[in-house]
């Protein structure tokens, strides 16, 4: 017999469910991507806690213009979901443990964490612009999700094929990402960037499996494509500052203290800081050498 599921696992395979026919057209890019590749990513060991979030962060092409197809937004509404007020970018049943679920397109240059763009082919539906994300559908693969929950009832369905990145795209695009997040209206930051670190934290305490992982992942990216050394120069110069005693873990380690009443803050700094220097020499080996210095022989 299936092991029943939490309310949280609960909501991602509802709202997988729910978008079931446009799943070979997405991309699952959030927090649940270490989740799933724990779960059922072929890793053995796997030695960190993971956060949960009710949330699941989808990326989609901007045109979705499928044949055959009832629209994305009306499956939504069938099932409850509704938009909030940022033009249908993201959508939720509501309540404190609502479903929710927030779509996203990749966009070299945006005005900021909350740019949108209407969805071709799918009338009220919109997402949200942000740059590196075109790595995290390049080099993706799907991953087959157990199916467990009876409510709403889908009869034959047991599992569900759902594309992730690579670990290593995620672990750079986070990296990225993490520096890119613009404080919302009224506040000094945005909390989002500091639940980047924390995932970034969550992969780099995981074990040698998925450390070996992430760097087979990225030589493979760089191999396949040089020009994805732009990104990994990217990434390696924002994890820099953790390693060279400057970056700011102290929101990071808030939330892992929050997540594991156990630790002490102290504890909780000195762990985010020591992972994040973790991936950083993870990363680095694959860091563009540094220039050559100037020919002085006229000097």
């Amino acid at each position: 017999m299936d092991e029943p599921v939490g309310a949280p696992e609960a909501a991602l395979q509802r709202v997988l469910l729910t978008v079931r026919p446009y799943l070979p057209n997405l991309t699952l890019i959030g927090g649940w991507v270490p989740y799933l590749y724990q779960k059922v990513g072929g890793f053995d060991g796997w030695s960190s806690r993971l956060s949960f979030t009710q949330e699941l962060d989808v990326l989609l092409p901007e045109d979705l213009s499928v044949e055959g197809l009832p629209p994305l937004p009306e499956l939504m509404r069938e099932a409850g979901l509704r938009p909030i007020n940022d033009g249908g970018a993201t959508w939720t049943t509501g309540g404190a443990s609502a479903d929710e679920i927030e779509f996203l397109v990749p966009r070299l240059r945006s005005r900021g964490d909350q740019s949108t763009i209407p969805i071709r082919g799918q009338p009220g539906l919109s997402a949200i612009i942000l740059p590196y994300l075109e790595l995290l559908e390049r080099f993706s693969r799907p991953l087959r999700v157990p199916i467990t929950v009876a409510d709403p009832p889908h009869p034959g369905i047991t599992a569900l094929d759902v594309r992730v990145p690579w670990l290593g795209a995620y672990v750079l695009n986070k990296a990225i990402t993490s520096r890119l997040r613009q404080p919302r209206t009224g506040e000094s930051t945005n909390p989002k960037a500091a639940k980047d670190l924390l995932y970034l934290r969550d992969l780099a305490a995981a074990g040698q499996a998925v450390a070996g992982a992430i760097e087979e992942d990225v030589a493979r990216m760089i191999d396949a494509d040089p020009t994805m050394q732009h990104a990994i120069d990217i990434a390696v110069s924002r994890l820099e500052p953790f390693a060279r005693g400057n970056g700011n873990v102290d929101e990071v380690a808030a939330m892992l203290q929050e997540r594991e009443p156990s630790r002490s803050l102290d504890n909780a700094r000195a762990d985010v800081l020591g992972h994040l220097v973790d991936l950083f020499e993870i990363l680095e080996v694959f860091r563009s050498p540094p220039p050559e210095p100037p020919d002085d022989e006229d000097a």
